[in-house]
């Protein structure tokens, strides 16, 4: 940019003569456009990553939440190998652990504080934590899908995937006019989705992460 820049001042200055420079003038002014329009693309591209990242989030770690079901073991204490309820106070019960919270934690969250809480008592403890059963992460799709219904799943899933699950849209459904119903921070919030976009990879930032409660209305 700047030689080009700098050749105008040259050509101004040795006075370089009219045919040449109407000949010329043209080429730089296609070049010095060219060189602008740069940062404009790489937006784009930037734009473009960050909706594949937000798409990625289906493979973010599973929070626990009520009413999942654990395993929990340490290895070579018998004693110490049970099936666990999270309460309703987001809390479980386990031998020389007591009560800990583990709403809203990782499976590795929960495999740290068993081994601080029962590090006293069996130094450098191997602790294993599974996820036996999912109860919490809830959503719903209704209307005109082949199987409607409540789906319990152990991983997050996105609104193609929930729409998979109950088996497709019926040939009467408004497939454009979906509106995907949630909670968030205390609101009732409604999320446009188009399928025949989705469906073909287009306008995938509507292809949002479903949170647990939410509800997909095919009309």
């Amino acid at each position: 940019m700047k030689k080009l820049q700098q050749f105008f001042v040259i050509g101004a200055s040795t006075r370089l003569d009219k045919k040449r420079f109407l000949i010329i003038f043209p080429i730089l002014v296609f070049l010095l456009s060219a060189c602008s329009t740069t940062p404009k693309n790489n937006a784009i591209e930037a734009s473009s990553n960050q909706l594949g990242g937000s798409y990625a989030q289906t493979n973010s770690p599973y929070l626990i939440g009520i009413e999942d079901i654990l395993n929990i073991s340490v290895w070579k204490e018998l004693d110490l190998n049970h099936e666990v309820v999270v309460r309703p106070d987001g809390k479980i019960s386990f031998p020389l652990v007591g009560d800990i919270a583990v709403h809203n934690k990782t499976v590795a969250d929960v495999i740290e504080a068993v081994k601080v809480k029962i590090e006293k008592y069996i130094p450098n403890a191997l602790v294993t934590v599974s996820l036996v059963k999912s109860s919490s992460y809830k959503i719903y799709v209704l209307g005109k899908v082949k199987n409607p219904g409540q789906y319990v799943q152990g991983n997050y899933i996105d609104v193609l995937q929930a729409l998979s699950l109950a088996n497709g849209l019926t040939p009467f459904a408004s497939k454009d006019k979906i509106k995907i119903l949630s909670k968030r921070d205390g609101r009732e919030v409604t999320f446009p989705f188009a399928y025949s976009l989705a469906s073909t990879g287009k306008n995938m930032d509507q292809n949002i992460i479903l949170r647990s409660g939410d509800v997909v209305m095919v009309p």
